[in-house]
């Protein structure tokens, strides 16, 4: 292990793994990966280091430690949770290497790091370097040296200053996390606090852990209700911008939400980071992020705080006292860590943390999948492609995906699930009527569209590349073959193919000339001339679903699901069923989305994800086939561990029993889960109208009024509930129940 100083960070989201095997492929093959990351640099990283060491070592020790400074501690903004590759349950996130800076071996750095920390000034920037050697400690597997550094470190610097208060803070949920509640409050009672806003943020989170972790959990509740009015009349922001800026509000409503169900002790996660083979991940980082921050990017993981782990020389790692919440895994790594690797699906990706439980949860590594045919650019001219992969241990079933290649970024969209063999034929019609995202520049601007991503399969002059996943029976994700790629022996096969049985029509180019409103018209003339004209009618639908997606038009949609449905069922894709299907539920038009529904089942009868299975429940409860509604929303759940949909299982629940705590059970066990702030706490939601029906004068009254409004919702009638659900009304819990609902489906 090597560490590479001067950081600087710069971040892509999810792309990295296609990138990676992208149009550079070629250039990342060769020995020097970092050369060609970060362009050519006058001397190598080796020659940089050679070199800051012959400075030093002619340096005296006033400008050694100046040295050691610029050249060898971070930069201010620099964050010790530095890594390569950040992977969680939603996304991939990669941050570029140093634009500069000599490799340092680990005893070198340590060491001059230590020299700087002992003989430099008690600053921001030994602050940093503090953080870094820690950092550094814990990547080696000695944790007790990095606390042993921070208490002697803290020593340095006056109390009450930012840079003590950085230290202490770090140091307090260091010893938390490993179970250390005693010392830790020793560690709060000793320092300083005065009431800047940082200070204030840091001393409120501080002491609601601390008092939670004691069982405290309404003194908790009540110091986090002190801190963050402190907060607000310190600093001046509205609660939106506090819980942006240091998350108290979230973790206020976390406890409180605990202390309502009756149980708020904190719990204890555990578990071990490891290759599929046994190997254990070291040095690698673990970090619990709460449910409302996943929607939170940064170059690094300070945001996470306060649940951050190193895995150790057995690839453990542990958090003790974690707040009652739901939180989800990120995870830190080097390159070389990943490198032909990717993360195993966890069975829920959902941390939950109540009642003071205890879990274990293991992490593992999975070796990429590798291709077989079609690679390496491969010319296809048949009428089918033949996918071939190398199969995989466990797998009960693959599903495989394809898309393009472009210079500015890449697509895939799904081709074909529950595929139980490691290889499978697919028509060339059926890859032409895969549908890719849309890609546009501005709203509005129809021209702005990019017609690559129009053109799709059709286009062979388009790079096609695909991927293949491997789940195991319940569609928990083993692994894929696009991944993290970096060196000869993991590269393999490139996922490349181009469909030539086919030459571009004039319509054609004139869409690639980026002219879509000329091609639309050059592809009507098309089939007007011909009205067998298959290629054109298809690229009408396309340009004409474009169109209303950048328009928000939907005329244009209307006239391109008529046009859809003259192709002959035999020839409508998977991608045109679900196309169907969607627009007529949307419309309530339920004869006919009962029928493509049925035609969509019939031609991938296996491909029944939670959303399909959660729409057709919702379908069924509108058309009043309660019963099979009921069954279908049961599986659904099972099925999508967000629960996006229970919203309308407890709707249908209640309304069946008239009853609320029929709707209280199914929000309990199956809570709806978001990225976002904005997160439908359907059994608070419920606790709310039965207090409001418990202070009503009339029970009887407010019951018929509920069930009247939820028997509304649940036969589809829309717009008369929105009209009698808007304020103001006399029953606000109930009415932001009833406009909950609205935005499920």
């Amino acid at each position: 292990m090597k560490f590479r100083i001067k950081v600087k960070h710069l971040v892509l989201y999810g792309l990295l793994p296609l990138l990676l095997i992208g149009a550079g492929v070629y250039a990342l093959m060769q020995p020097q990966v970092s050369g060609w990351l970060y362009g050519n640099k006058d001397l190598s990283p080796e020659q940089q280091r050679t070199e800051l060491l012959a400075k030093l070592q002619k340096a005296s020790t006033v400008e050694r430690l100046s040295i050691i400074r610029d050249e060898v501690t971070g930069i201010e903004e620099y964050t010790p949770f530095y890594f390569d590759v950040y992977i969680g349950a939603n996304n991939s996130q990669f941050s570029s290497p140093p634009e500069s800076g000599p490799v340092l071996e680990p005893q070198e750095h340590a060491a001059l790091l230590t020299e700087y920390i002992t003989g430099g000034q008690p600053d921001y920037r030994m602050a940093e370097a503090v953080r870094e050697l820690v950092f550094l400690y814990d990547l080696l597997g000695e944790q007790d040296k990095a606390n042993q550094l921070l208490r002697q470190a803290s020593q340095r610097f006056i109390k009450g200053t930012d840079e003590h208060r950085q230290l202490t803070v770090l140091q307090f949920d260091r010893l938390m996390n490993q179970g250390h509640l005693q010392q830790a409050q020793a560690v709060y009672d000793a320092e300083n606090w005065n009431t800047s806003d940082e200070q204030l943020s840091d001393r409120t989170r501080l002491q609601a852990r601390l008092l939670l972790a004691q069982g405290k959990s309404k003194q908790a509740a009540e110091a986090l209700t002190r801190g963050i009015a402190e907060y607000r009349d310190y600093s001046g922001l509205n609660d939106s911008q506090i819980e942006e800026n240091n998350g108290l509000i979230g973790l206020k409503r976390s406890i409180q939400t605990a202390i309502r169900q009756g149980d708020a002790r904190t719990g204890t996660v555990s578990g071990t980071f490891r290759h599929s083979d046994g190997t254990p991940v070291r040095g690698a980082a673990v970090f619990l992020r709460e449910e409302s921050k996943l929607n939170h990017y940064s170059s690094d993981a300070s945001d996470s705080a306060p649940y951050q782990a190193i895995t150790d020389q057995e690839g453990r790692y542990t958090f003790h006292y974690v707040t009652p919440g739901t939180y989800q895994f990120r995870l830190g790594m080097s390159y070389e860590q990943v490198d032909g690797w990717t993360l195993q699906d966890q069975q829920d990706k959902w941390i939950r943390i109540n009642q003071g439980n205890q879990l274990q949860r293991d992490l593992t590594l999975q070796p990429l999948i590798q291709l077989k045919e079609p690679v390496n650019d491969r010319m296809i001219k048949g009428n089918q492609v033949d996918f071939r992969w190398q199969p995989v241990k466990g797998a009960a079933y693959y599903a495989l995906e394809g898309g393009i290649q472009l210079k500015d970024g890449s697509s895939r969209s799904a081709i074909r699930s529950h595929i139980k063999e490691n290889h499978i034929s697919i028509s060339i019609e059926e890859l032409y009527g895969t549908m890719g995202a849309l890609s546009y520049r501005e709203t509005g601007d129809f021209q702005s569209l990019k017609p690559e991503y129009v053109l799709y399969f059709m286009n062979p002059e388009a790079r096609l590349l695909w991927n293949v996943q491997a789940f195991t029976e319940d569609g928990q994700l083993i692994t894929q073959s696009i991944g993290y790629r970096l060196t000869p022996e993991s590269m393999g096969n490139l996922p490349f193919f181009y469909l030539q049985n086919r030459t571009l029509t004039e319509a054609d180019r004139i869409l690639l000339q980026h002219q879509p409103e000329q091609a639309l018209a050059a592809y009507r003339q098309d089939l007007t001339a011909n009205p067998a004209d298959e290629h054109a009618l298809l690229m009408i639908i396309r340009l004409l679903d474009a169109k209303t997606s950048i328009t928000n038009d939907h005329r244009y949609e209307d006239e391109a699901i008529t046009l859809l449905r003259k192709v002959p069922a035999s020839k409508l894709s998977i991608a045109h069923l679900d196309r169907l299907t969607d627009y007529y539920y949307r419309k309530q038009n339920w004869p006919l989305y009962n029928q493509y529904h049925a035609l969509y089942m019939k031609t991938s009868p296996a491909d029944s994800s939670a959303y399909i299975r959660s729409t057709y429940a919702t379908a069924l409860m509108y058309q009043g086939k309660w019963e099979d509604a009921e069954k279908q929303f049961a599986a659904a759940m099972k099925q999508d561990q967000d629960h996006r949909f229970i919203g309308n299982y407890i709707a249908l629940r209640m309304y069946k029993a008239r009853s609320l705590s029929a709707g209280v059970e199914l929000a309990r066990q199956y809570p709806e889960h978001t990225d976002s702030n904005d997160r439908r706490d359907w059994a608070q939601l419920l606790a709310n109208v039965q207090s409001e029906r418990k202070q009503a004068q009339n029970p009887e009254s407010y019951d018929q009024q509920l069930w009247q409004k939820l028997g509304w919702y649940i036969h589809g009638d829309q717009d008369r509930l929105k009209k009698e659900s808007k304020p103001p009304t006399g029953e606000p819990a109930m009415n932001k129940l009833l406009q909950a609902l609205q935005q499920v489906s």
